[in-house]
């Protein structure tokens, strides 16, 4: 995307709006910045700016009904002939290749910003956005659009109150103490870790996360907070990342949730090593 965020209209935070809110939370939704670690994936740009554009308007839009598989939670159920719910199934099912015909699409949800806490952290989120852009002083927040498994008593809450680490992450101790998130284009790196519910569910958060300036995390590694102030998160990899490490210190202010699919998969059933397996072999076959 060329389109960056304008910091000519940062809020001031005692005198924002509900239409303030909306209106700076869809600017921000079409101008965030795919991560530079993927600048010549053409793939990857195409995709994050089709994202960010449908769910600016369907934020505007506001059309779904109440969720009914969260209970109590601010969702906003989109119904399949909805132009977002049948972008996000197809984007979510096509990355996982050959693997993705085993993959059934229950529901998806989109947060309806209807809360004033919701929209606080939206505003929050631009803050931070502009905070990290000034900081590197670069003309980019580095924001894209993530994967992250969680289970569904997790979901209401997340969206509600924010990432709790009182519930340790599955991976946690991998690559250190933070919420880790799959690349836009790699979702099965979240997938196989996702916790199946009792009617059989398994639960992925889309977010846009602040990646800022990336540094490398060792498989093992204890780290919990950025090495120093010029770094922002971190990776696994730095050609070619599968996991965005959000440390816990800035899980609630460089993360925010927007879509939760709910799908089966029964091809999940089998292990991790087997499942990340076929996948791969689909990725050398399918190029996906």
């Amino acid at each position: 995307m060329s389109d960056y965020i304008d910091q000519s209209s940062s809020l001031t935070v005692p005198t924002v709006t509900s239409d303030v809110v909306a209106e700076e939370f869809n600017h921000l939704a079409i101008d965030v910045e795919r991560p530079d670690l993927n600048k010549n994936d053409a793939d990857d740009q195409v995709l994050d700016s089709s994202i960010s554009n449908c769910l600016s308007i369907v934020s505007a839009d506001q059309s779904g009904s109440a969720s009914l598989l969260f209970d109590g939670s601010k969702l906003m159920e989109l119904s399949e002939g909805d132009t977002v719910y049948r972008f996000i199934k197809q984007t979510f099912v096509s990355k996982l290749g050959d693997l993705g015909a085993q993959v059934t699409v229950v529901a998806i949800h989109q947060n309806d910003y209807s809360s004033s806490s919701a929209k606080a952290r939206a505003v929050a989120f631009q803050l931070y956005s502009e905070a990290v852009q000034k900081k590197g002083g670069s003309n980019t927040a580095n924001v894209s659009y993530a994967w992250c498994a969680t289970s569904k008593e997790e979901v209401p809450k997340i969206f509600s109150c924010g990432f709790n680490f009182s519930e340790k992450h599955e991976n946690n101790g991998f690559f250190g103490c933070g919420v880790y998130f799959a690349p836009l284009n790699h979702p099965l790196e979240s997938i196989v870790t996702a916790p199946v519910d009792n009617d059989g569910l398994r639960h992925m958060l889309l977010c846009r996360v602040i990646l800022g300036k990336s540094e490398l995390v060792s498989h093992g590694s204890e780290q919990s907070l950025p090495s120093s102030e010029q770094y922002d998160s971190g990776i696994d990899d730095l050609s070619s990342p599968r996991r965005y490490i959000i440390w816990s210190t800035h899980m609630n202010t460089h993360v925010l949730p927007e879509i939760v699919v709910s799908f089966r998969a029964p091809c999940f059933s089998r292990g991790e090593k087997d499942v990340k397996a076929a996948a791969s072999t689909n990725s050398q076959e399918n190029h996906w």
